[in-house]
């Protein structure tokens, strides 16, 4: 009950800085080996092999 009180705390801090209800669920999926390698995110692309930012341009 208590982590389930801090998760909810945590997720509605997330929602009022902006982030998307539930923000840190989606990123717990970033890492599995089922999705590909580079993502495309809102934020340009991501590769999930090292957890990081790719840059589009050099």
């Amino acid at each position: 009950e208590e982590v389930a009180g801090l998760l909810k705390t945590l997720n509605g801090k997330a929602v009022d800085l902006g982030a998307i209800p539930g923000a840190f669920m989606y990123l717990s999926f970033l890492s599995l080996t089922v999705i590909p390698h580079l993502r495309v995110t809102d934020r340009g692309m991501f590769d999930a092999d090292v957890f990081r930012d790719v840059p589009l341009f050099r």
